[in-house]
């Protein structure tokens, strides 16, 4: 993935606009081609750190962790880009789900699936903190605390 820079100019205006997207290379039948994977606007850190915003966009998409430190910056911005990303692919995919079910008269569909290859990310618990607060209510330990 990289940063690409969008020049636009309007024919009766002699402003030119500047945005930003985040593409990724692809070859195809006809030779290499860019996929926009997301219209970033116009970014406002130097064109030195692009590489590294790509970078550690393509990195947290991916799951994968930095050995090195990052720029807070840049990783607020790829977190930021990243979520936008994912937010984007889930509602691709529902919105191809809908109009595949509805084309097919929701005929019941089934998926085989590796139990030993799912992984979970930001997952949150609450059982245990849960049963936490229950006993420390049950035991009388909030209006002992307050003596």
């Amino acid at each position: 993935m990289f940063i690409k820079e969008i020049k636009k100019r309007n024919k009766h205006y002699e402003k030119e606009f500047l945005s930003h997207r985040l593409v990724e290379s692809y070859r195809s039948e006809k030779g290499p081609r860019h996929r926009t994977i997301l219209n970033l606007g116009q970014l406002t850190i130097p064109k030195e750190q692009w590489k590294a915003l790509a970078d550690t966009i393509e990195a947290k998409l991916s799951g994968q962790q930095s050995l090195y430190p990052i720029d807070e910056a840049i990783e607020a911005l790829a977190d930021h880009y990243a979520q936008l990303i994912i937010k984007n692919r889930m509602s691709q995919s529902v919105n191809e789900s809908d109009s595949s079910a509805s084309e097919k008269n929701q005929e019941p569909r089934y998926e085989t699936v590796d139990l030993n290859s799912i992984e979970n990310s930001k997952c949150r618990t609450f059982g245990a903190e849960y049963v936490g607060i229950s006993i420390f209510q049950e035991l009388g330990l909030h209006d002992y605390l307050k003596k």
